[in-house]
């Protein structure tokens, strides 16, 4: 994998977040071109190329800062970006909020101690705004819950094992 010559110096530089949420920059891994992976920062909270607004926070006000996608959908509502924009989130983790008699208590979910990253199923958009200004951005896919965590969210993201990220990047999702 290779980082955009343009953003190496500023991704490199980020400074590790310990509770990134939407609107703040994760690391991505996805196809440029057929035969080159980029390494890129993308704004968590996908605004699709297609949006009219001035500014990412007239595209937020509009409702147009998608964090998950549901891929029990992604064929019907998800389809140019399924086609033709998936990536992957890596992570050391993600927090999970359980609501305790009108308390919300923070989960933080991970692999065990030494297992690597979490890596999760995304898709990706580029959006300009009127001023030239360009956001990349992505969404995470979200499947329904497991059998672990069914007791803390009906829902978590789709999480990929390594030899699973080819597949994901590459492969044929079209019916």
């Amino acid at each position: 994998a290779v980082f955009p010559e343009d953003d190496k110096d500023k991704y490199l530089a980020r400074q590790p977040k310990y509770n990134a949420g939407p609107g703040s920059y994760l690391p991505t891994l996805r196809r440029k071109g057929a035969d080159e992976l980029v390494v890129e920062p993308m704004r968590w909270g996908l605004i699709p190329s297609y949006v009219k607004a001035d500014t990412i926070q007239e595209a937020g006000k509009q409702g147009h800062m998608m964090i998950n996608a549901r891929s029990d959908n992604l064929l019907r509502v998800h389809k140019r970006l399924l086609d033709a924009r998936r990536c992957v989130v890596v992570v050391d983790g993600f927090f999970e909020f359980k609501d305790d008699k009108g308390t919300k208590h923070p989960w933080f979910i991970r692999r065990k101690e030494g297992a690597g990253p979490l890596i999760m199923a995304g898709l990706w958009d580029r959006w300009t705004a009127p001023s030239g200004e360009a956001v990349q951005s992505c969404t995470v896919i979200t499947t329904e819950s497991n059998n672990t965590l069914s007791w803390l969210h009906d829902r978590l993201p789709c999480i990929l094992e390594r030899h699973e990220v080819p597949q994901w990047l590459e492969g044929d999702f079209s019916s």
